[in-house]
């Protein structure tokens, strides 16, 4: 990681946060699509039990990261959450959107 920032690949978000990102989006998706698709899922079920801890949950996010990890029990679950919020809030293209991807 340090070797990665020092060539500017990777750069700091905050100062003393020690968290990274990618310079450019490009670079980020090269990065993944090389990756082992197994480390690709358990990347996402990672980043799926770390936002079930986070308040109000960010089910959108949830959901995408379930479908990654190809936990369909889940995935399922916070799609069909995340369409009862939108329908709710009027937003029926969102709402019908969710229930077919």
């Amino acid at each position: 990681m340090a070797e990665a920032v020092r060539i500017g690949l990777l750069v700091e978000e905050a100062a003393g946060t020690g968290r990274v990102a990618f310079r450019h989006a490009l670079a980020a998706q090269a990065v993944y699509d090389g990756a082992r698709l197994a480390y690709r899922r358990a990347a996402h079920r990672r980043a799926a039990a770390l936002l079930e801890t986070v308040r109000p949950r960010p089910i959108g996010k949830l959901a995408h990261h379930f479908r990654q990890a190809r936990d369909t029990a889940r995935w399922c679950a916070y799609t069909e959450q995340a369409a009862d919020v939108a329908f709710v809030s009027g937003d029926h293209p969102t709402a019908s959107r969710c229930c077919t991807s």
